[in-house]
């Protein structure tokens, strides 16, 4: 898609106006891989259920069982199970389909990094969009 847009719209447009674009594409690229790679933050296998046995139903009510992964987490760390994923994952906001994963506080600031650079590569294609309209608008008018 980068490619076709480069060759029609891009090639048309101001020189400052091609870098920008392509260096904003370039860091949202970098943006999405880094958001895309990073652990969302995935309770463990030290959480097995296996592993825990309490002494009394106070000690038992500090802690969350997850019967679909058959872990135990304690209750502070505010596990939820992503059915989409799969997985039970520590502090959970939501599923986001667009990066494959669920967005929690671990890629909290990775993800809203990727949003803001994904909007300034789309301010940037709508003013290189913008310019090659006004580049053809006055081509015609000159013939």
């Amino acid at each position: 898609m980068f490619i076709i847009y480069w060759f029609t719209f891009l090639q048309q447009n101001y020189y400052y106006i091609k870098i920008l674009t392509v260096i904003s594409f370039f860091i949202f690229l970098m943006n999405y891989t880094i958001v895309i790679c990073k652990n969302p933050g995935v309770a463990g296998r030290e959480y097995f259920a296996d592993n825990f046995t309490f002494n009394s139903v106070e000690e038992a009510a500090k802690f969350r069982h997850c019967t679909v992964c058959n872990i135990i987490v304690p209750v502070e760390f505010k596990v939820h199970h992503c059915n989409t994923c799969g997985i039970c994952v520590i502090r959970r906001n939501h599923h986001c389909p667009w990066i494959g994963k669920c967005v929690t506080s671990q890629n909290m600031k990775n993800f809203f990094i990727f949003l803001c650079s994904l909007l300034v590569y789309i301010l940037f294609l709508v003013m290189s969009f913008t310019t090659f309209l006004i580049y053809v608008n006055n081509k015609k008018e000159n013939n």
